[in-house]
């Protein structure tokens, strides 16, 4: 199997790591943009994994 059938295959299958990352990043620009380096800290830290 190459790569490109593999992305293919894998992908419909395992979205939530996906969704995941772009969550986690999604909300640490939103801290640094609203209240700076220690909000987007907590966010990371505390927030996130608690979804």
């Amino acid at each position: 199997m190459n790569i490109g059938q593999a992305v293919v295959e894998g992908g419909p299958r395992r979205p939530r790591p996906s969704v995941m990352t772009a969550l986690a990043t999604t909300f640490a620009l939103v801290g640094v943009i609203i209240g700076g380096p220690i909000s987007s800290t907590l966010l990371t830290l505390v927030l996130i994994p608690t979804l």
